[in-house]
């Protein structure tokens, strides 16, 4: 997981034309520049992983997931950041895909007695 968050630093580091701006207030405020939000994000995640939690998906009959913390404390780095939901979700998402987390669609499967997702 290092040699794929360090590959997307040394990736947005490549061009310096994507870490710079005409203002300060536009890296937080939109205007196309989630460069902060994404280090937050990934910083917000690597932390968690790295005191333990699981990014590991599974069918336990639980309120909540490991991952779910991983999510709600990577979210919110990105919105304090200043993206917007949609896009801190987004930026989540994708950083747990890339970390290994086996998600992927799902679609409900309904039986006589119960409501069962598969993906």
């Amino acid at each position: 997981m290092y040699r794929e968050i360090f590959s997307s630093i040394a990736a947005v580091n490549t061009f310096v034309e994507n870490e710079t701006s005409d203002r300060l207030e536009a890296l937080t405020k939109g205007h196309g520049m989630l460069n902060l939000a994404v280090y937050s994000v990934a910083n917000a995640i690597v932390t968690e992983i790295l005191s333990g939690r699981s990014i590991k998906l599974s069918d336990a009959n639980l309120e909540e997931l490991p991952v779910d913390v991983i999510m709600d404390k990577g979210i919110k780095a990105a919105k304090d950041a200043g993206a917007d939901a949609a896009n801190a979700a987004l930026i989540v998402a994708a950083f747990l895909n890339l970390a290994g987390t086996a998600s992927g669609p799902a679609f409900p499967r309904v039986t006589e007695n119960s409501v069962q997702w598969q993906g």
